[in-house]
């Protein structure tokens, strides 16, 4: 993975997937970043840092992983 790759990502808090753009990728670190809108229609730009285990290139990939944890 590299800067400006799409991937996908599991939020806790917001019990979420979320689609984001890897912004740096630092040893077993990555920041992302992406977009949402709020209920009053305002845009906010958010970024975070996961553990490279926990950013993966598609949906179904993130899927998988989650699927095989939970069987």
């Amino acid at each position: 993975m590299k800067p400006g790759d799409k991937a996908w990502v599991y939020l806790n808090l917001a019990q979420a997937i979320q689609e984001v753009t890897v912004r740096e990728v630092r040893g077993d670190m990555v920041d992302v970043v992406w977009d949402f809108t709020d209920d009053r229609g305002e845009i906010h730009h958010c970024s975070m840092n996961f553990f490279a285990t926990e950013v993966f290139p598609s949906r179904e990939a993130l899927c998988e992983h989650y699927r095989k944890i939970f069987e």
